[in-house]
């Protein structure tokens, strides 16, 4: 088991070259990045019943590799997204809940699929661009850039986020610090929901036959919400 502590943004443009072009990303990273494309799909009963044990249970593909991800509902701290989740590698894009190495987990949800049919629901597809920041020797961030879509049938919702992953250390306030200086050059918010909390948006307006028009409205954030925060983390830390 893994425990995810990111923070999640949602890119108010058009034009992402002001994040990619970044100086404080280059700094950072040793290497350039590297962009590659990413498609995940995600099971669910009709029931949505993963859904409500809180589990997400998704497949990625990666040019032609196969990674089964399991991820427990954590929670969301000004943006700040912690949660524990388990991955394994798949010979092809079929759910094997047999890789999954929590045995309570597994057996929960194997006894689920015996009674419910577990089936594809959404996909979210996109270009993500990753940089591995090495902050010093003790901490690391991983920074991705994600530009695509979710989609449900024919129900699609735009994908322009930024994630800033802890992959090493205990620093979590410096993901608040590298976020000050992304909303100094291009407009960003804070993204409360996951991908696949869009995707079951969708899905739902899929199932009931109905067009998905909800609008989510994001507020502008800008360097001194994320320099506060990163103090307050600090003063915790």
């Amino acid at each position: 088991m893994a425990s995810e502590v990111e923070l999640k943004l949602v890119l108010l443009t058009h034009d992402p070259h002001d994040i990619i072009d970044h100086p404080t990303l280059a700094h950072y990273a040793p290497e350039p990045p590297v962009t590659f494309d990413v498609l995940n799909t995600y099971f669910d009963t009709p029931e949505y019943d993963l859904l409500n044990m809180g589990v997400g249970l998704r497949i990625r593909e990666i040019d032609g590799q196969f990674l089964q991800t399991i991820k427990t509902h954590g929670k969301v701290e000004a943006g700040l997204h912690q949660r524990a989740e388990y991955s394994a590698e798949l010979s092809d894009a079929h759910v094997d809940l047999g890789k999954i190495n929590d045995t309570h987990l597994q057996q929960k949800l194997t006894d689920l699929v015996t009674h419910k049919h577990l089936a594809p629901i959404f996909t979210t597809h996109f270009s993500r661009t990753k940089w591995q920041l090495l902050l010093n020797d003790d901490n690391h961030v991983e920074v991705v850039l994600d530009l695509g879509e979710v989609r449900a049938g024919e129900q699609a919702r735009a994908i322009s986020e930024v994630e800033l992953e802890m992959t090493k250390g205990k620093a979590h306030y410096a993901l608040y610090e590298l976020a000050a200086d992304l909303a100094q050059v291009a407009p960003v918010a804070i993204e409360p929901h996951s991908k696949a909390w869009w995707g079951y948006q969708l899905h739902q307006a899929h199932a009931g036959g109905k067009t998905y028009s909800a609008q989510y409205d994001y507020d502008v954030v800008g360097p001194d919400f994320f320099l506060q925060q990163a103090a307050e983390l600090s003063r915790r830390a």
